[in-house]
């Protein structure tokens, strides 16, 4: 953890000196952290309860950028009109696997060599749709391959479990009777 631990309190420091010497000094209510080299690396207020875990903003993970380039490769070939709503969205539904998801439809499409038409017309009823997942951009476009208009997408999604509330009011009174 990018952490320094001083008087029972945790401080943060950069990412980048984990795992590696860092010196510190105490100067009345300051922590001044310093790498091996006595540089300079940042300053913490000592916390007055013991315990604590202090972390300075810019010591916080940043997300990853790693995305980015796969989505300019997918610019670069299937720009449109809504192409950047179709990314927006997967930044908001998975941030977390947006590099992955992204480099699924960039093979997917190099795959399939589609017609710009097609893939506009796909990225248009994922963005109506709200469909912004491989799996979900893979039947869309399936169903758009397939001849279907538009007004006619209905979107299966496999992925997604719907339950009426009476399922899990059951197994709740199974549980409190157990």
């Amino acid at each position: 953890m990018p952490y320094i631990q001083y008087k029972s309190s945790k401080y943060s420091i950069p990412r980048e000196y984990c795992f590696k010497t860092v010196q510190y000094k105490a100067v009345s209510d300051k922590l001044h952290i310093y790498d091996a080299d006595r540089r300079y690396i940042c300053t913490h207020n000592i916390s007055a309860c013991r315990g604590t875990t202090n972390q300075l903003k810019e010591h916080k993970k940043q997300p990853s950028d790693g995305w980015v380039p796969v989505m300019e490769s997918l610019r670069n070939k299937w720009n449109c009109y809504s192409f950047q709503h179709f990314i927006n969205g997967f930044r908001k539904t998975d941030p977390r696997h947006l590099y992955q998801q992204l480099l699924a439809i960039e093979k997917f499409l190099e795959v399939e060599h589609p017609e710009r038409e097609l893939v506009s017309q796909v990225f248009d009823e994922c963005c109506a749709h709200e469909c912004f997942r491989f799996s979900q951009f893979k039947v869309v476009f399936e169903l758009a391959k397939a001849g279907r208009k538009p007004s006619s997408f209905v979107i299966e999604l496999n992925n997604v479990q719907r339950q009426d509330m009476e399922v899990y009011k059951n197994a709740f009174r199974e549980r409190c009777a157990q």
